[in-house]
């Protein structure tokens, strides 16, 4: 599988300002299927080809964070996922829990990282200021 940054650079539409974060973003394929996943979020998608699990995950991300961000519901959704969520702060007003909390906390997580090959990127998404 190639991946590229851009591939995964997510799109906020309603937002009046934006701050760029970045979500690690995992492809594996089991089963005859193309995984995408970010347990930052917990958005999966898959499909049989790369390129339309790609698109699912973009269409999932853009309305987690429109359907969030209209219901203003974005930081209490972040902190039920395990971030650190600071509105006042000028730097970092949202961080991701580590990887090893992730893990701990979710078991399909868990196991994608001990059983199955896969690749992991970091994806700039820009979230509300």
């Amino acid at each position: 599988m190639s991946i590229k940054k851009q591939d995964f650079a997510g799109k906020l539409v309603s937002a009046k300002s934006t701050i760029t974060i970045n979500i690690p973003v995992y492809k594996f394929k089991e089963d005859g299927l193309c995984f995408v996943y970010t347990p930052a979020l917990e958005i999966v998608s898959y499909d049989k080809t790369e390129r339309k699990s790609e698109t699912s995950f973009h269409t999932m991300l853009e309305e987690f964070f429109n359907y969030t961000t209209n219901k203003k519901t974005l930081h209490k959704a972040l902190e039920d996922l395990g971030w650190s969520v600071h509105p006042r702060s000028k730097t970092k007003r949202a961080v991701a829990p580590d990887i090893l909390t992730m893990a701990e906390n979710n078991p399909d997580f868990k196991d994608i990282l001990n059983t199955k090959e896969y690749q992991k990127i970091d994806c700039p998404i820009p979230i509300p200021a």
